[in-house]
This record gives structure tokens, sequence and C-alpha cells, in this order.
């Protein structure tokens, strides 16, 4: 939904909807009180796989963290969801009380002042594209990691090597921020936010289990004895290491896939103006919210 900020500012909130308060009748509480079960749910469940992942710590210290911040990551969403929350369903209402706003990217803006009443929105929106930015960029900074890990098998164990990791995050945090810059000010369109994201799979999901194969070819070469005496030890642990870590990713990987491709399909039915436009919005933050959710429970339940 646009926002024009003192008739000068292009704000872009995502979110369908603002000021519908035909949501906020009594038929509507068990869906309300089913949402804020499945968000208590969620929310135990993020912490509880950060915790397990920190706790078991078989993983080189780097990939720890990365896994770390794949789960916490979520709470971002929260917050931000939560803040446009009153926004989108009237309890705050801006501009005119009585008139709903509706549309993605449509020519219909919400004209409004720059006041501390919009202030959440505009933190929900900021939190919002940030964390789309960093939808999909925890996978791939792993798998960078798993990378190095697997040309560096001689002695990555033996080092901390936090250059690495910071690295990492610092690219991937410049990413989202550029990307969140470029959508919270409606510089680039939805459409081009899918196509990046259908992009960015195409190259990752190949590249995952290439990785996957690659160390599982090269425990096998050494269970079998070949090359025995060109081989350390340190290295042998170490491929068992990434493949034991390649299939948590692989899985993860997959989750988040599935989730991206029903959020693709869904989010174009909306743009192409499909009947039911409203239904196939709300989908979508359902689908956005519990993205990460999948992941998590990878980490829980395949954590070596």
């Amino acid at each position: 939904m646009n926002i024009l900020f003192s008739n000068a500012t292009d704000f872009w909130v995502p979110s369908f909807f603002l000021n519908d308060s035909s949501y906020l009748v009594w038929s509507s509480l068990p869906v309300l009180f089913l949402f804020i079960i499945l968000l208590l749910l969620s929310a135990w469940l993020v912490s509880y796989a950060t915790v397990i992942v920190y706790s078991v710590r078989k993983l080189h210290t780097n990939a720890t963290w990365i896994l770390m911040l794949i789960c916490v990551g979520w709470f971002e969403c929260m917050i931000g969801m939560i803040s446009i929350f009153p926004y989108k369903y009237g309890i705050l209402s801006l501009g005119d009380p009585s008139k709903a706003y509706h549309g993605y990217e449509s020519m219909h803006v919400l004209e409004i002042e720059v006041t501390w009443k919009c202030a959440p929105l505009v933190i929900g929106t900021v939190l919002m594209w940030h964390y789309l930015g960093l939808l999909n960029g925890g996978i791939v900074c792993f798998v960078i990691e798993r990378s190095f890990a697997t040309l560096l098998s001689s002695d990555y164990e033996s080092k901390p090597r936090r250059w690495l990791f910071i690295l990492l995050m610092l690219n991937q945090q410049l990413a989202a921020i550029v990307m969140c810059v470029l959508f919270s000010f409606h510089i680039l369109s939805l459409s081009a936010w899918l196509y990046i994201n259908a992009f960015g799979f195409v190259i990752a999901i190949p590249y995952i289990f290439f990785i996957r194969h690659y160390n599982l070819h090269a425990r096998n070469q050494m269970r079998l004895g070949n090359h025995r005496t060109n081989i350390s030890l340190a290295a042998k642990f170490q491929t068992d290491e990434n493949v034991r870590s390649m299939h948590i990713v692989t899985r993860m990987a997959v989750v988040a896939a599935a989730f991206d491709v029903v959020f693709l399909i869904v989010m174009i039915l909306a743009m192409l103006d499909t009947p039911g436009v409203e239904t196939f919005s709300q989908f979508t933050e359902i689908v956005l919210f519990f993205h990460r959710i999948g992941p998590c429970a990878i980490c829980i339940w395949y954590t070596p």
C-alpha cells in the first residue's frame, strides 16, 4: 500500500490494505485467537531452535552463529507485522477513518502528514522490508561458509576464521539495507522483488546440491581408502561435518523453496487482480510470516 508523506515522499507499506475495519467483527475472534496461539508457538519454536543450535555446537563456530541468526531473524518479521497490524485493521486510523485503502501498488495513494502517530507504521515497514531482504540470505551465507570449509578442510576446524563470518554478515546486511531502501521508497516495484527472489533461488538450489554431492563423494572416496596418504585426519573429520551440515541446509533450502514457490504463485495471482485478491493477499502474509518456521524446525530435528 502506498503512502504519500506530506505530498512529497512515496512510502511503500508491505500490506495489501490499510484502515480496513471490516475484519473487526465478533466472528473474527476465533481466527484472532488462533493467530495469537500460533504466534506464541512460533516464538517458542524459534527460541528453542536457537538454544539447540547454540548448545550442541558440533559445527564450526561460524556455521553455528549463522544458523542461530537464521532462526532469530524471524523476530524481526514478528515485530514488523505487529507494528503494522493496528493500521491494517483500522485500530489506528490514517487519513479518513471511514475509508479503507487497498492495493499493493495502487495509484490511489493514502496522503498523510508525518506525525508520531504513524511512527510504528514506519518502523514496522522498515523492519519488514529489511526482513524480506534477509529472507533467504542466511541460507546462502551458510552455504558459502560450508564452501570455504570444503576448500580448506585440512585446517578449517582448527582456526576460528572470524573474518569470514563478519564478512558474510556485513555483505548480507548491506544487501538487505539496500533492498529495504529501494522498496520502502518504492524505487523498485513488487514484480522486481519477485524476480530477484526467484533468480536467487534458481542459482542457490543447484549450488547447494552440488556442494552436498561433492562432500558426499569425497567422504565415500576416503572410506574406500583412495588417496589414503594424501588426506589428513583433520580433513576427514571436516568432510564428515560438511556432509552432516549439508544435509541440514539441503532440507532447509527445500522447505524454504516450497514456501517461496507458494508465495510467488499467490503473489502473482494477487497482482493479476484474480477474483478473491484479498484472500490471496492475506494468504501471502501468512506464508511470509511462517516462512522461517520450517528451517527452524529443521535445525531442531536434524542438528547433528
